[in-house]
């Protein structure tokens, strides 16, 4: 962000840079908390910033392919989530969350159970996943032969 003096002819452009440069700024803070490499971020500020820039363009263009690549994230997200059986992402993560915290009981029981020479009982998370994978069979199965008989 720039400063704008006291009857500065250049007001009016500094302010609009001001404004670009922090609708930039929340952009790429949108696109590291959605998964995308900081190293895709710097190429285009390097490749089409940096060039436009010098040529006293503005960057909406680079903004918009950066909000681009954080849909591109998204939607990715939301097909591996989808491929394992969840309706959508808030329904993996609130499972997640559940397992987490079953993973730390099953830690602080593995760790109890060295000490006092026992065997603890195994994750369950990988079972539940797995549980997930055969519903996801199951459905597409049954959507198959639902269409076949149509």
């Amino acid at each position: 962000m720039k400063k704008i003096g006291k009857n500065n002819p250049k007001a009016e452009q500094i302010c609009t840079d001001n404004q670009h440069r922090a609708m930039w700024n929340q952009t790429v803070d949108r696109a590291l908390i959605s998964g995308v490499p900081e190293r895709q971020i710097l190429e285009v500020k390097q490749s089409e910033i940096g060039r436009r820039a010098k040529q006293r363009k503005e960057m909406p263009e680079q903004t918009e392919q950066l909000n681009t690549q954080i849909a591109n994230m998204k939607q990715r997200l939301s097909s591996i989530v989808q491929g394992y059986g969840y309706k959508n992402v808030k329904e993996f993560l609130s499972e997640y969350r559940a397992s987490k915290a079953e993973y730390t009981d099953y830690q602080s029981a593995v760790a109890k159970s060295q000490q006092n020479g026992s065997k603890a009982e195994p994750d369950s998370l990988k079972v539940r996943l797995q549980k997930k994978q055969q519903e996801v069979k199951n459905r597409e199965k049954a959507d198959k032969a639902i269409n076949k008989r149509r």
